[in-house]
């Protein structure tokens, strides 16, 4: 039996591999510290170096996988990147409760089956964590509601 290699997987290996290495040759241009006092260079190498590992296994991995159709649909890309602008668009003039509602309502809609009450309980809790978290825990100026 002939193995093919799957090209766009071992592209996208070696990307990942590449985007590794590069940030291990930019982050060992600072200071990496020791583990008790990491600098500002420990952790893009650390990061680096585990992507090229990542990387070593796709690479291996794309000798033996056979090449799958990859099914593509467009709903999913359009509702998360209008979730993302919803709330770029929506942050400052509504607050951070109604933008956050708003990105989890549209964000499900990628979803095939769309359940909107499903959707808006999610948001809601999300929407509470976040005000909890940043506003109130890390005393983020955020503004909850516009008023």
């Amino acid at each position: 039996m002939s193995r093919q290699i799957n090209w766009p997987e071992l592209l996208a290996a070696l990307s990942i591999g590449a985007l590794g290495a590069f940030m291990v040759l930019k982050g060992s241009e600072l200071s990496l510290g020791s583990l008790k006092r990491m600098g500002p260079g420990y952790m893009p190498v650390a990061i680096g170096v585990a992507l090229i590992g990542f990387s070593a296994g796709l690479v291996i991995e794309s000798g033996f996988a056979a090449r799958r159709p990859f099914p593509f649909s467009w709903r999913p890309v359009l509702a998360v990147s209008a979730s993302m602008l919803f709330f770029a668009a929506a942050a400052r003039p509504l607050g951070l409760i109604p933008a956050t509602l708003g990105v989890v309502v549209l964000a499900a809609i990628a979803d095939a089956p769309f359940r909107p009450l499903r959707a808006a309980l999610a948001g809601l809790v999300i929407a509470a964590l976040g005000y909890l978290i940043f506003v109130l825990g890390l005393r983020i100026s955020l503004n909850p509601f516009w008023w």
